[in-house]
C-alpha cells in the first residue's frame, strides 16, 4: 500500500500511523483542498494518507467533525476523601463510573494526534455531557505539529453524581487547515515573504500526563473548590451554634447571677433599712412625748406663776393693812401739831412689775 493510496486500515498499528506522518507531516498531500475546516470527506483522506489519528474509525465521523468517546482515555481523579491521585481504564464493557458532584476529573485520551505543519484542530464537550451539566474548556486550539495525547479536564458543577459508560460519546474534533506556506505547497509559486514558518517544539512532542499537571499545579491535588468551600462553611456554621450556644448559657448564667445579686442586695438594703426606720420612727415618738412633757411643765410653771402672783399680792394686800393700823396707832398718840415728822414706809415692789425667769 502506497502513501499516498487513500484506503484505510483499522489494524494500522501506531508505527504505521508514524511512518506516514514522516512521509506527510511537512508536506500537504492535497493542495487542491483550500485552508478551511474540513469535511468528513477531507479528514478522512488526510487521517488515512497523514496518520493524523492513531488509532481511527471512520464510522465517528460527522459532517465537519470526528467523535472520540470516553473508553478511547484514562479516567484521572484526586477523590475529597483522599487527596490521592487515581487512575482508572475506561474499557469498552458495560461498566458505568462516576463523576463525583462538585468534582473536577481527567480523562487521557489513548487516541494519539499528529498533526501536520497545516492541520491544526479544536474540540468541544458533547451536548448531552453539557446538557448534563459537565463542563471542560472550550474550543482550546491543539496548533499544527502537535503529536502526543490529549489531557482534558472536566467539571461536573452539579449536585449530583454523573454515571457514564466506557462507549459513550465524550467529545467531538473539528479539524481546520490553514493559510497556505511555502513549506508545505513547494508545487505552488507564491510570492516572496519574509514571516517564517514556526515549527511545532520538538520538546512538546509526546508528553506525559505527569508533564501537564506539573505544568499547571506541580503535581499538587487538582480539586474543585466548592465542596472545600462548603465544608468550611459548614465548619464555621457549627462554630457559630456551638459558640450561641455556649453564649446562650453565659447569658442564662449571668441572669441568675444578677437575681441573685438583686435579691441579695433587696435583703441587705432591707436588712439596714429596717433598723433606720425604726430609729427614725422611735425619734419621731421621742420628739412628740418631749413635745407633751414641755407642754405640761409650761402648764404647770404657768399655774406656779398664778399662785405665786396671788401670794405676793395677798402679802402686799396684808403689808398695807398693817401699815394702816400701825399708822392710825401713832395718830391717836401723837397730835397732829406736835408731830415732826411722819415716818412713810417704802411699798413693796408691785409683782406686776416682776418677770418671770
Amino acid at each position: 500500500m502506497s502513501d499516498n493510496h487513500l484506503t484505510y486500515d483499522q489494524s494500522m498499528h501506531d508505527s504505521e500511523a508514524q511512518r506516514k506522518f514522516d512521509r506527510w507531516g511537512s508536506l500537504d498531500p492535497f493542495p487542491e483542498i483550500a485552508p478551511s475546516l474540513l469535511n468528513s470527506a477531507d479528514i478522512h483522506d488526510y487521517v488515512i494518507t497523514t496518520g493524523m489519528i492513531s488509532p481511527y474509525d471512520p464510522s465517528c465521523l460527522k459532517s465537519a467533525s470526528y467523535e472520540v468517546k470516553f473508553n478511547e482515555g484514562d479516567l484521572i481523579l484526586w477523590p475529597q476523601d483522599t487527596n490521592n491521585k487515581e487512575t482508572r481504564t475506561l474499557s469498552n464493557d458495560t461498566e458505568y463510573y462516576e463523576l463525583e458532584k462538585n468534582s473536577i476529573a481527567f480523562i487521557n485520551l489513548k487516541t494519539k494526534f499528529r498533526l501536520p505543519d497545516y492541520i491544526a484542530l479544536r474540540f468541544n464537550l458533547q451536548i448531552k455531557l453539557v446538557h448534563s451539566g459537565l463542563l471542560l474548556g472550550t474550543g482550546p486550539l491543539v496548533d499544527p505539529g502537535f503529536v502526543g495525547n490529549l489531557l482534558i479536564p472536566v467539571h461536573n458543577l452539579t449536585a449530583n453524581k454523573y454515571q457514564f459508560k466506557g462507549t459513550d460519546g465524550f467529545i467531538w474534533i473539528e479539524f481546520t487547515k490553514v493559510s497556505p506556506n511555502a513549506l508545505w505547497n513547494k508545487d505552488i509559486p507564491s510570492i516572496e515573504r519574509k514571516g517564517q514558518y514556526r515549527k511545532f517544539p520538538k520538546n512538546k512532542i509526546d508528553l506525559s500526563e505527569e508533564y501537564y499537571f506539573k505544568k499547571a499545579y506541580n503535581n499538587n491535588p487538582i480539586q474543585s473548590s466548592i465542596p472545600g468551600e462548603v465544608k468550611i462553611a459548614m465548619k464555621i456554621a457549627n462554630e457559630a451554634k456551638e459558640a450561641a450556644s455556649e453564649a446562650n448559657d453565659s447569658v442564662s448564667k449571668l441572669k441568675s447571677v444578677a437575681w441573685i445579686s438583686i435579691i441579695a442586695l433587696f435583703v441587705s438594703a432591707v436588712t439596714v433599712l429596717v433598723p433606720i426606720i425604726s430609729l427614725v420612727e422611735n425619734s419621731v415618738i421621742y420628739v412628740k412625748n418631749a413635745r407633751v412633757e414641755i407642754s405640761s411643765e409650761l402648764s404647770k410653771l404657768e399655774e406656779l406663776k398664778k399662785e405665786l402672783r396671788a401670794l405676793v399680792e395677798k402679802e402686799v394686800k396684808s403689808g398695807q393693812t398693817a401699815q394702816q393700823a400701825d399708822s392710825r396707832k401713832q395718830d391717836s398718840k401723837v397730835p397732829p401739831h406736835n408731830a415732826k415728822s411722819v415716818t412713810k414706809h417704802k411699798p413693796i415692789m408691785d409683782p406686776k412689775n416682776w418677770t418671770t425667769c
